[in-house]
């Protein structure tokens, strides 16, 4: 692994611990449960065509996750636009990449669904996927070293 691969995936695991921690998941969760109410007003059904609110509430989540994961990258000396190569080299390594890189583009895959519109809907109208998502993420932080 070269430096600049191998300092992509310390900054990319780095930028996972964080935003795996107990107060941006905490924070995450409790944004979700505020909201949720907005994505159970109508049947599932009647989505086709998603709503407006659905669209606020989304905008709303991604506003904070990037705020949080902003806040991070300009602790570390790291603009906006070098993360966002970084996520595409990352999302386009090797599988033959080590162990931390693998997690590194694990945490990708997890930042770009995380904030990808038909799954954060799919999460919202429904608790029990909501319960199930935030345990994988929290015995995912458990896992990384």
């Amino acid at each position: 692994m070269d430096a600049a691969s191998s300092r992509r995936t310390s900054l990319l695991l780095s930028l996972a611990k964080h935003s795996l921690s107990v107060d941006l998941l905490s924070s995450w969760e409790a944004f979700m449960a505020s909201n949720e109410r907005v994505f159970l007003s109508s049947p599932p059904e009647e989505d086709s065509e998603y709503s407006l609110a659905f669209t606020k509430v989304h905008e709303e989540f991604e506003e904070l996750v990037q705020s949080q994961i902003g806040a991070f990258l300009e602790a570390e000396g790291v603009s906006m636009s070098d993360f966002s190569e970084m996520l595409v080299d990352a999302r386009n390594a090797s599988e033959e990449d080590s162990e931390e890189a693998s997690q590194a583009g694990a945490f990708v895959e997890l930042l770009v669904g995380l904030v990808e519109f038909r799954a954060f809907v799919d999460i919202m109208r429904s608790q029990e996927k909501r319960n199930y998502y935030f345990q994988i993420l929290k015995m995912w932080r458990s896992s990384l070293k």
